[in-house]
């Protein structure tokens, strides 16, 4: 469990440093902190999933649109 939290201190901040977009959802943390890493995630909780899904897809579309030239 201390590895864990190291872990995940250091991708929050390596997230603030960069930029990346963070979510704090503390259902979807609790169930992948319960599930062994080899695991399938349970379909009660692909709704959880689903919502990150969403957001990544939301997230990249911001990422991949093209910025407006200008013409110098």
């Amino acid at each position: 469990m201390k590895r864990s939290a190291t872990v995940a201190e250091r991708i929050v901040q390596l997230a603030e440093e960069t930029g990346v977009p963070l979510v704090e959802n503390s259902s979807l943390s609790a169930l992948l902190e319960q599930l062994p890493e080899s695991d399938s995630i349970p379909e009660r909780n692909f709704l959880l999933i689903a919502e990150v899904l969403c957001f990544l897809y939301e997230a990249d579309q911001s990422f991949t649109t093209p910025p407006s030239k200008t013409h110098l």
